[in-house]
């Protein structure tokens, strides 16, 4: 009878990290292990699949290998994909498996096809990052990533699009809610880690399983930007719905969901590049009004003080332009 059980569920599964998992589970239940320590371990397997690199790629015309800070005694390696005039900004969170480098191809075609910048980084055990990963420390990198983009671009962190594919999209959720973001992005992604293992394995208390929630149904009601997302109807790793119950569970007005055939490592094709070259040019539309605003407010607070008297009247004193600028938007 337990063989026949062992039998049937790894049958069932889809994946070979799943399958050893549930193997182990089942081996621990069947030997009579009653602590869930071995459980938490195989969890951690399970989830994260971080391959290391055999050499930090170098910088070179177009990206820019960089290392960031993100506590005392740990960095993240990231790669940044620079643009004179983007028209958007974007940080990518990839999924549970391989490493930054792995995506160089994608993020280096994002930025030449939709005229953006983008970095994408590694959390902690993946690529040349230190540290291992967990859920507070993806969390965290993210928000360093994020920071060193925005001082790099020189705005506001909540001016960046985030965005989030697979278990990256549980990171992107978390960092566009705590902090804001320009719009979010998301690929094939689920409601939380409890969903996808329940889906799994029905037969097994997930719930005391998983600690690493990976919540996102909780968190996105309180993301206030535009959404776009994506799922494959023939997702076998996340179920198209748990994305789709993601889609739903978002309150903000301004959002799309792009249904595709496609499975889990499937690109969405055509109508997703679509969607979103149309999300960026709204992006650099909406940027582009905020800059204009901002450049107006100060051309006015700097006019009630007098500071610009002597600019009106010789703009050889604007020794940068900024000031010349401000002045011909303000006669136009």
């Amino acid at each position: 009878m337990k063989n026949s059980l062992l039998s049937v569920g790894v049958v069932a599964l889809e994946s070979y990290q799943t399958r050893n998992f549930v193997a182990a589970v089942l081996m621990g239940l069947m030997t009579g292990c009653t602590t869930l320590n071995p459980v938490r371990s195989f969890e951690q397997q399970m989830m994260f699949h971080p391959r290391g690199v055999d050499a930090v790629p170098e910088s070179k015309a177009g990206m820019e290998s960089i290392r960031i800070q993100v506590t005392d005694n740990e960095q993240i390696h990231a790669l940044y994909f620079d643009h004179p005039d983007p028209r958007a900004v974007v940080i990518y969170c990839h999924g549970n498996a391989g490493n930054i480098v792995d995506r160089i191809p994608r993020l280096s075609r994002m930025r030449d096809t939709y005229q953006i910048a983008i970095l994408g980084f590694d959390y902690r055990g993946y690529g040349a990052s230190d540290g291992v990963p967990s859920e507070s420390n993806m969390y965290q990198d993210a928000r360093a990533a994020r920071n060193w983009l925005a001082e790099r671009r020189h705005f506001n962190p909540n001016e960046v699009v985030v965005m989030g594919r697979s278990l990256g999209g549980a990171v992107a959720v978390e960092l566009a809610v705590n902090g804001g973001a320009a719009g979010l992005i998301l690929e094939s992604t689920f409601t939380r880690m409890e969903d996808v293992g329940g889906h799994h394995f029905p037969w097994l208390p997930v719930s005391l399983m998983v600690s690493q929630e990976f919540d996102s149904i909780s968190r996105i009601g309180r993301f206030s930007g535009p959404l776009l997302q994506t799922h494959g109807t023939r997702d076998k790793v996340v179920p198209f719905e748990l994305g789709n119950r993601l889609f739903e569970a978002a309150k903000h007005a301004d959002k799309a969901f792009v249904t595709t055939s496609g499975g889990h490592n499937d690109l969405p094709g055509r109508s997703w590049e679509l969607q979103l070259d149309d999300f960026f040019s709204r992006s650099h539309s909406e940027g582009q009004a905020k800059m204009s605003e901002a450049v107006q407010d100060e051309f006015d607070c700097l006019s009630q003080t007098g500071s610009l008297r002597g600019v009106l009247s010789d703009d050889r004193t604007a020794g940068d332009g900024t000031n010349r600028r401000m002045a011909a938007s303000k006669n136009r």
